[in-house]
């Protein structure tokens, strides 16, 4: 009977506790979290505070602590009042009258005292008007423990929850809605590149002309004319213009500006100056900024910017002697009918003929083995020039190198006394660069060596 009894009361408790645990999982699933604000905050909003015709929209007025500006909007187009000669992105200033005529919220507030939002004394009023129709959002408090700011809609009285990210539309400021680039070209297609260092040429580059293209290396399309006249290595060059196709803004300073000698520019640092078949612009840059960025003008914009440093630091570490081509003559050998080296009161000569698939070569009138050929043009071309010839004046021949073309040109190298340790390169009668000794003599031997045993 005591067991029974035992049992019984057993089999009742462990239903109890079931039952009691059940009762604590369904409770559980459903408790609202402390949070639960936040987790709707990160719904996307959908609920419309009101709607407004777009094209409809004539005039946007924003107050905020940073600023106080009135949109139009015409036919015409759009501007900022008082702003007129002031050039804006149309397509910023078209987005914010769509996202104003439309704005969004996550949810309705059920708001009895409008002062336990701050919207009775809001940060920012945002009205929109036209056609007759007028409407007012105002900002207030943020919401605590949670993302959102409360806004209430003049017109209706309601109190709305809104996403921070939407309500950053109604804190910019004019230069909020000013294009990210003022100044943009095609790299890829440059003309002409000048740097100008505190007044002086540091660098100026510009395309070969047609009449130029077999005086410089076959792997070049651009001249130095300054600080000399020479061949460009194109591998350089793309990387000194890889950053420089876009001048974008990082903080507009000044409109106008009746004293820029206070940004530096009145006496530029450096200038850059680019010309492309897409493009040019010409920008000036002054100081650094407190921010580590640099106080910049734009030719033909009449107000000074900020810009990150990344320009201003490639102008800085320009390298000339490292844009110049790094061979004294690169020349392809099937665009070639005869080379002739001199040296010493000695002239070899190789003949050239056929097609690329047939090429024949002889040296001085004897026919020659090409391989061979191939490895003495080797050590003609492959002269490295180390650095700028600073005397104009050449002195003695030391050897000339001669290249006739089949399309009749003809481009003379002549490696000229120089100073201890290198030989001055005149190439067509211009003295460019400077060449080691040694290179001119370990290629004259190659040559000579060549000419002795050419099979």
């Amino acid at each position: 009977m005591w067991f029974k009894d035992s049992l019984t009361r057993n089999i009742i408790i462990s239903v109890a506790v079931i039952a009691l645990l059940a009762g604590a999982y369904i409770w559980v699933i459903n408790i609202p979290e402390n949070n639960s604000n936040t987790q709707e905050i990160e719904k996307t909003p959908s609920v419309s505070v009101f709607t407004m015709d777009v094209s409809g929209v004539e005039k946007i007025y924003i107050k905020n602590p940073q600023a106080e500006y009135t949109i139009l909007q015409s036919t015409g187009g759009c501007s900022i009042k008082g702003y007129e000669n002031i050039e804006f992105s149309m397509e910023t200033l078209a987005n914010a009258i769509a996202a104003f005529a439309n704005p969004l919220a996550e949810r309705e507030v059920d708001a009895s005292e409008l002062s336990e939002y701050g919207v009775d004394n809001p940060s920012a009023v945002m009205t929109i008007s036209g056609g007759g129709t007028q409407n007012t959002i105002c900002i207030g408090n943020k919401m605590v423990g949670g993302e959102g700011y409360f806004v209430l809609h003049k017109e209706s009285g309601k109190v709305y929850l809104m996403p921070s990210g939407r309500i950053a539309m109604y804190m910019r400021t004019v230069n909020d809605y000013r294009p990210n680039v003022v100044a943009s070209a095609d790299v890829k297609s440059i003309t002409k590149l000048n740097i100008t260092k505190s007044g002086s040429p540091l660098v100026n580059i510009r395309r070969l002309n047609e009449d130029e293209k077999n005086k410089f290396s076959m792997f070049t399309s651009y001249v130095m004319t300054y600080p000399h006249y020479a061949s460009v290595q194109s591998g350089a060059l793309d990387e000194l213009a890889s950053g420089m196709e876009m001048i974008a803004v990082s903080n507009y300073v000044e409109d106008n500006p009746k004293n820029i000698a206070k940004y530096g520019l009145s006496n530029p640092k450096y200038v850059l100056e680019i010309e492309t078949e897409g493009g040019s612009y010409t920008v000036s840059y002054g100081n650094k900024t407190e921010t580590g960025g640099i106080y910049a003008m734009v030719d033909g914009k009449n107000f000074v910017f900020e810009q990150s440093a990344e320009v201003y630091s490639a102008l800085e570490t320009v390298q000339v002697l490292r844009l110049m081509e790094r061979y004294a003559h690169i020349v392809d050998m099937f665009e070639v009918s005869e080379v002739s080296v001199t040296s010493g009161g000695s002239t070899h000569t190789f003949t050239l003929s056929g097609n690329e698939q047939n090429k024949k070569v002889t040296v001085d009138g004897k026919p020659a083995n090409l391989e061979k050929f191939k490895t003495a043009y080797q050590s003609i071309i492959g002269i490295e020039v180390s650095g700028f010839a600073e005397n104009i004046n050449g002195g003695n021949e030391i050897a000339k190198i001669e290249f006739k073309y089949y399309d009749g040109n003809t481009v003379t190298a002549r490696y000229l006394t120089y100073n201890e340790r290198n030989y001055a390169l005149e190439r067509n009668g211009v003295i460019q660069s400077i060449v080691l000794k040694e290179n001119i003599t370990a290629m004259l031997e190659a040559v000579n060596g060549f000419a002795a045993n050419p099979n």
